[in-house]
């Protein structure tokens, strides 16, 4: 999967890309790890009741301009639609609520 300038998680309406804001330091505060190729990669667990839950996979380039954005089973290894049916609601709000997190700390910004 390649870095893009605008994502949307499957089954999600919504679509985001990175603010014109954005700041390393913030992405470090928020829990991202910075690789050796100067990226930034987060994995954030959605699903508090099951270790092997869902998790939310964020990763920004070096150039802090372009992003990756996938919802993964607990070993990141499928792409999960937790949308898809409203099976999981849960799981969607605490997705929610951490990019909600996240356009508050200015790393990610709605796009149009």
């Amino acid at each position: 999967m390649a870095f893009e300038t605008v994502v949307q998680l499957q089954g999600d309406d919504r679509k985001f890309k990175l603010s014109p804001e954005i700041k390393q330091f913030t992405l470090l505060d928020l829990g991202f790890s910075k690789q050796n190729n100067g990226s930034f990669v987060l994995k954030q667990p959605i699903s508090g009741a099951n270790l092997n839950g869902y998790k939310l996979k964020i990763s920004v380039n070096k150039d802090l301009d372009q992003l990756k954005m996938v919802v993964t089973d607990g070993k990141g290894l499928r792409k999960i639609d937790i949308f898809k049916n409203n099976q999981h609601p849960d799981d969607v709000e605490q997705l929610n609520f951490f990019l909600q997190t996240l356009i508050l700390r200015k790393v990610l910004t709605p796009a149009n």
